[in-house]
């Protein structure tokens, strides 16, 4: 079933190439419009980051209407690096106090708006409020976009006019050799699996994660539901829920999904330490909003995603728990009696046989679903991962959320970039 629905969404949204071919798709040939699109970009200490994620802002297919990059407070060189490239007009900045909003003398659509710390998802609500498109778009300081991924936006939200949320899809890209490139290989994987998951569950209307870092919304609907939730460690993964709540509630048929046309390359943890932080983040986060919606849980008034997404999320709670403590058994019984050894061995190369057959069938289906060619490159990084994965990146992955159970509590949302010092400064 999965197979046939991401083979049907494979063949319907297919990137356009230009102009003419999104409109002709949509039927917007002869005095029609295609919905305009206003990009957010929030930055924090971003100086290495910002001006090529920006560039292919400015370079996309189908121009955007508003560009607004929203500087939290940086203590970097940021705000010179950016007025050096787009020569933003002091004269033109609305309000004499911070924030601050400038307008660039290169590009009539693109802004800065700057304002103290005070984190992403309130500088996300502070440029919100200065969108005037019908799509409002988020977009990671470090995340580059393909040339089409704007024209696949417009098209999904005329083609679909209940969708209400998409997200992209993302490449995670870590900056470094060697570990670095190794760690964001296993990241990929991961992502693989994660977007089939996304793309399947979509499908039922239950998909709630729209990842921030690439992620689209209708303006109207973003309004409707209050903007962005500013005590939220993850305030992507929030606002999904609540926009499934609020559907819900008032017996709407909002839509929310994963575009496979819209694609980008966005930074990956390269080192352990920024890989636990992230990843320790991302599951206070989950286990946060997990929580603030547990009237969801299990009840038809919330359709699939309460009757099933959500039973799911409660079990993936406990995610950390029963993986380490599955690979300490391991470990034991490994060290036990040649028998139970044995036993063990072979259970470990069926289980890395049934993982090989799995990625084969997953990493066909996504390449064909984002329409990339094969690799001998990524069948062969394919293979390793899948050898190498369960005993090295899974626990890793589990270490982190087991350390996002203590940062359950702490209510801080400070955000940083996930890159090193020793990058920012190469």
């Amino acid at each position: 079933w999965v197979t046939r629905r991401i083979d049907q969404v494979s063949t319907k949204n297919k990137v356009a190439d230009n102009n003419a071919d999104v409109a002709d798709r949509t039927g917007l040939i002869d005095g029609g419009s295609l919905p305009t699109v206003a990009a957010l970009v929030p930055i924090y200490n971003e100086q290495s980051a910002v001006i090529q994620t920006v560039d292919h802002l400015l370079a996309q297919s189908q121009k955007l209407k508003q560009i607004i990059i929203i500087d939290d407070g940086s203590t970097d060189s940021s705000i010179e690096i950016l007025n050096q490239h787009y020569n933003f007009d002091a004269s033109s900045r609305v309000g004499s106090m911070s924030p601050t909003l400038q307008q660039s003398r290169k590009y009539d659509h693109l802004w800065l708006l700057k304002k103290k710390n005070s984190g992403k998802a309130s500088s996300l609500n502070l440029g919100f409020k200065q969108v005037k498109a019908d799509i409002t778009l988020t977009v990671d300081a470090d995340t580059l976009l393909d040339v089409d991924s704007i024209a696949a936006v417009q098209t999904a939200f005329i083609e679909q006019k209940n969708l209400v949320a998409a997200g992209g899809v993302l490449k995670p890209q870590a900056k470094g050799r060697g570990f670095a490139q190794a760690l964001s290989t296993f990241q990929f994987f991961e992502y693989v699996l994660s977007y089939l998951s996304r793309a399947a569950w979509g499908q039922t209307n239950a998909l709630l994660l729209v990842s921030g870092a690439l992620a689209a919304y209708r303006t109207d609907a973003l309004r409707r539901v209050g903007g962005f939730d500013a005590t939220s460690l993850v305030e992507d993964y929030e606002l999904t829920h609540r926009l499934h709540d609020y559907s819900c509630v008032h017996n709407l048929d909002w839509q929310i999904t994963t575009l496979p046309g819209a694609k980008g390359i966005t930074d990956a943890p390269g080192t352990v330490e920024a890989f636990l932080q992230q990843r320790k983040r991302w599951f206070a986060g989950f286990l946060r909003t997990h929580y603030q919606y547990r009237r969801m849980i299990a009840q038809p008034r919330y359709r699939s995603v309460g009757l099933f997404m959500m039973p799911i999320k409660t079990i993936d709670t406990l995610q950390p728990l029963y993986g380490l403590f599955a690979l300490i058994v391991l470990v034991l019984l490994l060290f036990s009696d040649h028998v139970v050894s044995s036993v063990i061995w072979w259970t470990i190369t069926t289980k890395l046989i049934i993982d090989f057959s799995y990625h084969i069938w997953a990493l066909r289906k996504y390449l064909r679903w984002i329409h990339e060619p094969q690799t001998l490159k990524l069948w062969l990084y394919m293979t390793i991962c899948v050898l190498v994965a369960p005993f090295v990146f899974q626990p890793l992955r589990h270490l982190a959320a087991l350390l996002g159970w203590f940062k359950i509590n702490n209510r801080s949302a400070k955000w940083r970039t996930i890159r090193s010092r020793v990058m920012d400064n190469s």
